[in-house]
């Protein structure tokens, strides 16, 4: 009930193949002059979804939230104007569901939900929804913007029972597409893309999904009724990555939309301070915000999914951070001509003795096949992360990133399981000689290093003559940052230093370059 209530109210060392020192360049990207201006309407369901959505349609399309918060459509009605801004639309993207058909306490203006039972009233009546809706559409077509409709998605859960009627979206959504067919308006049924695509959510309330985004249909739709459809020129190039907290990321990002001035070591220092700005103005636009390219998608597969265009949010636990992939996908899109797939899981801070341990050691760990699992759906259901994608494209794995060490200890073991992590694993994958990078367990840098002998053991199975065109060691201890210039004071965060993440993930980037060339 909890969720109800709220809904109310430079060059870089280490990357080492066969004695080389690899680099890459830098290539910057501009946006048109002039791009459609999209308005997203819609409750809290939507605010999520708007930010993947965003950041795919950077440099395509200009989308923007309304100022006021949307309440129903009755609310809507009454702030039309203001809902509307003063700007042209070319398009309107727009929904009003939930917060019409709950019951709420009728003592008060404001939308506090009360169950029927003690006396609750349903906000709006379907004949009363049905006139703002017309009168809605009415309003927005006279903008002169092209209209979609978006159906409003599942109440999955009997807790809610007390404050609406069961299937009271179906009923709702029945008068809404009445209402959209007769007026000529695109209806994305966003009812029927979460039913097929989301299954056993974590959460029963009706504002959260996990798993699966909601971003993709909104902006598949956006595209096709812009004419703007845009498939990708195929196969895509699949990278994977999975470790431990490392690789999670924990570098730390200040400003939302574009750099501000902080504490050392984050990522806005790096691109504003005098001493490293040149040679990383490649990370924000031509606007000055942080840059994101629709060439790289990243989905970051933690406690849920998050994914998008390649940009500052794949890292740690913040809304915005980076990790290491960060500079690998910076790497591998200006090396590829096509669209490039980042997959990043992190299952906590697993083991590879025992959580990651690979089937032909005897035993399976708890999540090698979690991980397997992962990767599977990841990479065949991209069309339902990236409306872009289609299965025309196709795809294919070209490598994969493997930084576990932290939470082992038994480096004779780990350099006997690691191996066959990475010969189950391009089995599974179907990629016989697929390539690897091992990223050191660099904790602690050169002079403290917190993992000596798992490196030493991670360094000897790069070693191996089986591997010598395959599989690549990438250090990361000269990336080791001081606690003095870094924003945190967690070592096991590597203090949230983001120039240590962004160069060790540049470095990962780089080794990969020289498996496939």
């Amino acid at each position: 009930m909890k969720a109800l209530a709220l809904l109310l109210v430079a060059v870089l060392p280490g990357v080492v193949l066969a004695g080389r020192v690899q680099q890459s360049g830098q290539q910057s990207s501009e946006q048109p002059p002039v791009l459609p201006r999209v308005l997203l309407i819609g409750d809290s369901v939507y605010s999520a979804p708007y930010g993947g959505a965003r950041g795919l349609l950077r440099g395509r399309v200009e989308l923007f939230r309304p100022k006021i918060q949307v309440r129903g459509s009755a609310m809507a009605l009454a702030n039309c104007r203001e809902l509307l801004g003063d700007g042209k639309w070319d398009l309107i993207h727009f929904n009003f569901g939930f917060e019409d058909f709950f019951y709420t306490d009728p003592r008060t203006k404001a939308l506090r939900a009360m169950s029927k039972h003690a006396g609750g009233v349903r906000v709006t009546t379907p004949a009363r929804y049905e006139a703002n809706l017309r009168e809605l559409v009415r309003l927005f077509k006279a903008t002169g913007a092209k209209l979609i409709w978006a159906s409003t998605t599942p109440i999955e859960s009997s807790k809610f029972d007390s404050i609406l009627d069961p299937a009271s979206e179906l009923e709702f959504n029945a008068i809404a597409k009445k209402v959209m067919v007769e007026s000529g308006v695109t209806i994305n049924d966003m009812h029927a893309y979460v039913t097929a695509n989301i299954k056993n959510k974590r959460d029963p309330s009706p504002y959260w999904f996990d798993r699966y985004p909601l971003y993709p249909p909104i902006v598949r739709c956006m595209l096709a009724e812009l004419g703007m459809t845009r498939p990708v020129d195929g196969p895509v190039k699949v990278f994977l990555m999975v470790g431990g907290s490392t690789h999670m990321g924990h570098g730390v990002v200040f400003g939302g939309e574009r750099p501000r001035a902080g504490k050392n070591g984050t990522l806005d220092d790096l691109v504003l301070n005098s001493t490293t700005a040149e040679s990383h103005r490649h990370l924000v636009d031509k606007d000055g915000r942080w840059r994101t390219r629709s060439d790289v998608w990243v989905q970051f597969d933690r406690r849920f999914v998050t994914s998008g265009a390649h940009g500052i949010k794949f890292g740690g636990d913040r809304k915005r951070g980076i990790g290491p992939e960060y500079g690998f996908g910076n790497v591998l899109g200006d090396h590829f001509d096509k669209q490039v797939f980042v997959f990043k899981s992190t299952l906590g801070n697993p083991s590879l003795v025992k959580d990651l341990r690979p089937p032909s050691s005897g035993k399976t760990g708890r999540d090698y096949q979690k991980f397997v699992d992962q990767v599977h759906d990841a990479v065949g259901r991209m069309e339902n992360q990236f409306p872009d994608y289609t299965n025309d494209a196709g795809h294919e794995v070209c490598g994969l990133v493997i930084n576990l060490g932290e939470a082992d200890e038994d480096a004779k073991t780990y350099a006997k399981y690691l191996p066959m992590l990475i010969d189950d694993l391009r089995k599974e994958l179907k990629v016989p000689e697929l390539p690897v990078i091992i990223v050191a367990t660099g904790q602690g840098g050169r002079q403290t290093p917190a993992y000596p002998d798992i490196v030493k053991a991670q360094q000897s199975v790069a070693g191996l003559r089986r591997f010598q065109d395959n599989v690549c060691y990438i250090e990361t201890r000269d990336y080791w940052p001081s606690k003095s210039n870094s924003p945190e004071v967690y070592p096991e965060k590597w203090y949230g230093n983001a120039e240590s993440f962004y160069k060790i993930g540049h470095a990962i980037g780089e080794g990969m370059l020289s498996l496939l060339r």
